[in-house]
């Protein structure tokens, strides 16, 4: 992943080699195609797909035991998988169109650093509140505890409509074959 493997031949003499398609996404895509055709996934066709993933990073296997026993949703457990697995591979963004939750993925705040009980809290010279357009907030953190952190992206300012879901079609394509813009465009 993320290797360049150009050091044998004379430079601007080949093109560069970029991965279109990993294992990994064929066994997560495979993982989630049996979950979304029968709305479930046994425990084999685990092994045999999201399981070799997790195996190479040295993760436990999931298994539906495991998703019975600690109240786990499998599909958005392979959902979860992909993100992590495909990580800046410039998938997601698709991902979530495809899935048609893209609109509520992106409506939701981002947040920064928590300043709660860090050195940052109440000292003006190290941390100055009013220079973050969307301010701080309460919530509540990995720990379970409520802590203030700072807002780097308000909800306000993340728009993502159904217009969204879907690319304008060229005007040359339109004007050849006489198909409509799509809506929004």
């Amino acid at each position: 992943k993320f290797r360049s493997w150009n050091g044998y031949r004379p430079d601007e003499r080949h093109a560069q080699n970029y991965s279109i398609l990993r294992l990994a996404e064929v066994y997560l895509t495979y993982a989630e195609a049996i979950y979304e055709l029968r709305g479930s996934i046994s425990d084999a066709e685990l092994d045999e797909s999201i399981n070799k993933t997790r195996a190479r990073a040295g993760i436990a296997p999931l298994t539906n035991s495991l998703a019975t026993a600690y109240d786990l949703d499998i599909l958005e457990e392979i959902r979860r998988e992909r993100a992590l697995e495909l990580y800046s591979e410039n998938t997601r963004i698709h991902d979530l169109k495809r899935w048609g939750i893209a609109d509520e993925v992106f409506a939701e705040e981002i947040y920064g650093a928590v300043i709660e009980g860090t050195v940052y809290d109440g000292d003006e010279s190290l941390y100055l509140p009013s220079i973050y357009p969307f301010g701080e907030k309460t919530v509540t953190v990995g720990s379970g505890e409520n802590l203030r952190v700072i807002v780097r992206d308000g909800a306000s300012n993340r728009r993502f409509t159904m217009t969204h879901y879907l690319a304008p079609i060229p005007i040359s394509q339109i004007s050849l074959t006489g198909i409509l813009q799509n809506p929004g465009y």
